[in-house]
C-alpha cells in the first residue's frame, strides 16, 4: 500500500465547483494552478449549462485567486474567450511563469481538429497565442526553466486517425 508524504494532504471537498462560479457553470475541472507574487491563481475549465439536468451547452475559461491554494474566489466572468471561424473552444490550461510573465499551454478544438497552444498573459485579461501544434495533439505543458539551454515541453499526442492502434504517450520536445 503507496500512502502520500505526511506534507501533502488530501482535502475532503473540491476546492472549487459550479457552485462557487458567479455565472453559468455545470463542471469546473483540468485547473491549471501557479503562485506569482504571492497569490496562487487557477485557471480551470468551466463546462456550462445545466449541472442537475446533466446538460452541457460549451466550455469557458474562468479565473480564481486564493491567498492559501485552498480557499478561492471566482472572478465574475469568463477570461480568455477565444473561439472564431477556426478556433471552437480552448480548455484545459497548464501554468507556467517564465521571466515574470504566465505561459498557458491549452488544448483547443478546432476546424482540424484537436491541437495543443502556447500562449502567455501579463494581466490575465488578454491572451496572446504564440505557438499552436500539428492536429492531435493536446494536453501541453512547459517546465519553467531551461535545461542545457532548451526550453521544455511535454505533450500527449492524440492520434485520433491511428484506426484503434492508438498509443496514448507522452512526448517531449526541445526549443532554444
Amino acid at each position: 500500500m503507496y500512502s502520500s508524504a505526511k506534507i501533502i494532504k488530501k482535502l475532503q471537498k473540491p476546492v472549487l465547483t459550479y457552485k462557487d462560479i458567479p455565472y453559468n457553470a455545470a463542471l469546473i475541472f483540468n485547473a491549471g494552478v501557479t503562485k506569482i507574487n504571492g497569490k496562487y491563481i487557477m485557471l480551470f475549465r468551466n463546462d456550462y449549462g445545466d449541472y442537475e439536468n446533466h446538460k452541457l451547452d460549451g466550455t469557458n475559461l474562468g479565473l480564481a485567486y486564493s491567498d492559501d491554494g485552498i480557499h478561492w474566489k471566482a472572478e465574475h466572468e469568463p477570461c480568455f474567450a477565444v473561439s472564431d471561424k477556426e478556433i471552437h473552444r480552448i480548455y484545459d490550461p497548464r501554468l507556467t511563469v517564465i521571466d515574470g510573465k504566465c505561459y498557458i499551454c491549452f488544448a483547443m478544438d478546432t476546424n482540424h481538429g484537436i491541437r495543443g497552444g502556447i500562449g502567455y498573459t501579463e494581466d490575465f485579461k488578454e491572451l496572446k497565442i504564440i505557438s499552436l501544434s500539428a492536429p492531435d495533439n493536446r494536453n501541453m505543458v512547459l517546465f519553467p526553466e531551461k535545461i542545457n539551454g532548451n526550453y521544455i515541453r511535454l505533450e500527449r499526442p492524440m492520434p485520433v486517425y491511428s484506426r484503434g492502434k492508438d498509443r496514448f504517450d507522452i512526448w517531449m520536445s526541445r526549443s532554444p
